[in-house]
């Protein structure tokens, strides 16, 4: 029964966002909006539990629920020069199974804890409280038609949806220019990677002839066995599988933030911290991960493709994670850690441990989303006590300004610590689990499959890794630890968060602790009782493609254990320095800096990707657009202006020569024919006694002439 509605989990977002939107922001209380937009999404909620509960109640191989509402786009037959091959009939379908039920439940709970916090945090806010849950209502409903989606373009039309709202929700604040540009920024940048997107898409129609994701995994073997004829080019199976990936991972760099279009995520701090904390650890930026999750039949088939993706994973975790320990700003840190954290991810995929992948996905959201909301707690009660004390020049997002503040924020430290504990791979912890089977699993592709590559991406993340770990605990040390740098009246005014902020906090936080045991390794599964990994194995039915990888082998236990410790030296060593830097001797990281004065600059000015992509792009573009302009001003509009003059020129002279030649020698004609004619018409008066004259005058000098000649 709940299977069959899961087409209401995204339809009532959207009812939210249409009520809210429409007739909230002028007739209802704040209370009433967040009934609404609070109730949609738990009700969402709640319909995604009771289907996944209906969905596990079946058999593996039945965990498939396709439920067709009606058929949206029906042209036909498609052809090319080889003839048919396929109908292109699109219809508004949804899909319930292991994956998108995953992803279902991530993005409606941890999306449903923020919706909660953001009613504490925007309550006082001097904008349109209904436009932003109206906002916010909208993206939870695009997003769940991504995730849900029965077929490609309609994941296309969720995928979309999230990046017209993620432009609306960054830039919130839109009478602030820096807000604007970065909602800009976000849906630009975007829109480069949207091209590979539907490249891919075009390749994966004229290749299996459908877009449905049942009937393109259900041809995968077929169509890479046969390979594909293309404008006379025959395409081998590889060769196709790896066009698609490539075309798809395109996509997904831009929605994912991997290099080179990582750079709008930054930016999306401009918007309200809970929307940083729902485009960034459960929803948006997610979306390209649960693309390749779902193309991981082609993928696995895509051993080129998988290499890009490893290569670009692995490089973005280690270059966020460089720029993320020189940020003082602490969403900052926490958004370039998003950064990184999807790298990671991504190499999960190009290990082809798609389940992975997926896994550090889930621990993300719980721990990232904590974090985020635990940055958002901080900043209000430092934005709150700068406002009681009318110190509106002090930046309440500086960690510089911060200090001590376990002791006066107690719920939002301790949950915060635990996140960071997660994220920074502590044993026991949440992100340990996950973050540990990604770099297991990548150095595995090299120990037993031979794939080298694989060595340089497990040294990317392993130093990434540790990285993360002395950034974390370097942001931790310097809010909560030490003493407050601002003033006496400053700190009696700072306050813990109310419950509504604080509890979502609690959530997240005891989520990131347990939330990993979800995925609880084999190897130590195995010696602690038998415990299952669950997650593997309720995912491995969609992702498991034994025909287009390799044989399956795996390595001794005793090079995974030493993996498992390795990963765990690396995070507590970065811990370590962290607490040697920043509480052991403070004065250290002044100078380290004065030390390698030049490469940290680099660094904290993000290695001048922006300035670069600025003169580049932005400029650059301009420019080019100037040089344009000034080809069509002065050579395309000169040459025809030229015309037009030449031709006016001409035209004047024949007007000219017409005038006074032409019409001259007719003009002189006439007045000489009128000049005789008015001379006689003197003459012919009418008067018989004047032609008498006349004749008598001529007769006398007719006689006169021969008289005197």
């Amino acid at each position: 029964m709940f299977m069959k509605l899961i087409w209401l989990i995204p339809l009532l977002p959207f009812l939210g966002a249409f009520t809210n939107g429409i007739i909230g922001r002028k007739k209802f209380s704040k209370s009433t909006v967040s009934a609404i937009a609070n109730g949609t999404v738990l009700i969402s909620f709640i319909l995604m539990i009771l289907a996944v509960y209906q969905l596990a109640g079946l058999p593996a191989e039945a965990r498939n629920i396709n439920i067709k509402l009606f058929d949206w786009i029906n042209v036909g037959n498609a052809h090319l020069s080889n003839g048919l091959l396929g109908v292109f009939n699109i219809a508004w379908e949804f899909k319930l199974d292991p994956l998108s039920s995953v992803m279902g439940l991530i993005v409606t709970g941890v999306g449903f804890v923020i919706h909660i916090y953001s009613i504490g945090y925007m309550w006082d806010d001097e904008y349109s409280y209904a436009r932003y849950f109206a906002y916010l209502n909208l993206f939870m409903g695009s997003m769940l038609i991504l995730v849900l989606g029965g077929n490609y373009l309609l994941m296309f039309i969720g995928w979309e949806g999230v990046g017209l709202c993620s432009y609306l929700l960054i830039g919130y604040y839109f009478d602030k220019k820096f807000c604007a540009d970065a909602g800009k920024k976000a849906f630009i940048t975007n829109r480069v990677g949207d091209l590979g997107f539907v490249i891919g898409l075009m390749f994966i129609f004229v290749a299996f002839g459908s877009l449905n994701f049942d009937q393109v995994a259900s041809r995968i073997t077929e169509v890479y066995a046969a390979g594909f004829n293309f404008a006379g080019w025959h395409l081998s199976g590889v060769t196709l599988f790896n066009i698609i990936g490539v075309s798809l991972f395109v996509g997904a760099t831009g929605k994912s933030a991997q290099i080179p279009l990582y750079v709008w995520l930054p930016d999306a701090m401009a918007g309200p911290t809970p929307v940083s904390a729902l485009i960034h650890a459960a929803t948006m930026v997610t979306s390209g991960l649960y693309m390749i999750a779902r193309t991981s039949g082609i993928y696995s088939g895509a051993p080129v493709a998988l290499m890009v993706v490893g290569l670009v994973g692995a490089a973005t975790a280690f270059l966020a994670a460089t720029i993320g320990m020189a940020q003082n700003d602490i969403k900052k840190v926490l958004a370039y850690s998003t950064v990184s954290q999807l790298g990671y991810m991504f190499m999960g995929m190009a290990a082809a441990a798609y389940w992975a992948g997926i896994f550090h996905v889930m621990t993300h959201a719980f721990f990232k989303g904590c974090l985020f909301l635990g940055s958002g707690s901080i900043i209000h009660a430092m934005h709150h006590a700068y406002h009681k004390t009318h110190n509106h020049d002090k930046d309440p997002q500086d960690m510089r300004n911060m200090g001590g503040l376990r002791k006066i924020m107690p719920r939002t430290y301790w949950t915060f610590l635990a996140a960071t504990l997660a994220i920074s791979g502590i044993p026991l912890f949440s992100g340990f689990f996950s973050k540990d089977e990604i770099l297991w699993k990548t150095a595995e592709q090299a120990i037993v499959y031979g794939h080298k590559i694989y060595w340089l991406y497990w040294a990317l993340g392993a130093v990434a890794a540790g990285i993360t770990a002395f950034y974390m605990f370097r942001l931790v040390f310097l809010t909560f630890f030490g003493e407050f740098k601002g003033t006496d009246e400053e700190k009696e005014a700072l306050h813990e968060s109310p419950g509504t902020m604080t509890w979502p906090l609690i959530i997240l936080g005891t989520l990131s602790v347990i939330g990993g045991y979800l995925g609880f390794p084999h190897l130590l599964g195995q010696y602690l009782g038998h415990i299952p990994n669950v997650l593997e194995k309720w995912l491995e039915p969609v992702m498991v493609h034994p025909q287009l990888i390799h044989a399956v082998g795996h390595a001794s236990e005793g090079v995974e254990f030493l993996f498992m410790f390795i990963s765990i030296a690396i995070a507590v060593t970065g811990i370590f320095f962290a607490w040697l830097f920043y509480m052991k001797k403070p004065e250290l990281p002044a100078k380290f800096t004065a030390m390698f004065h030049g490469a940290w600059e680099t660094v904290y000015n993000k290695y001048y990707v922006d300035e670069v992509y600025d003169a580049v792009f932005i400029t650059g573009m301009k420019n080019f657009g100037y040089l344009l302009w000034s080809f069509d001003v002065w050579v395309v509009d000169g040459i025809v202006n030229g015309a037009r003059n030449f031709t006016i020129i001409i035209s004047e002279a024949s007007r000219l020569y017409d005038q006074w030649i032409v019409d001259g020698l007719v003009n002189i004609v006439g007045k000489t024919v009128e000049g005789i004619g008015f001379v006689f018409r003197k003459v012919q008066t009418g008067y018989i006694q004047t032609y008498a004259f006349m004749m008598v005058a001529g007769f006398i000098l007719l006689i006169s002439y021969y008289i005197f000649r």
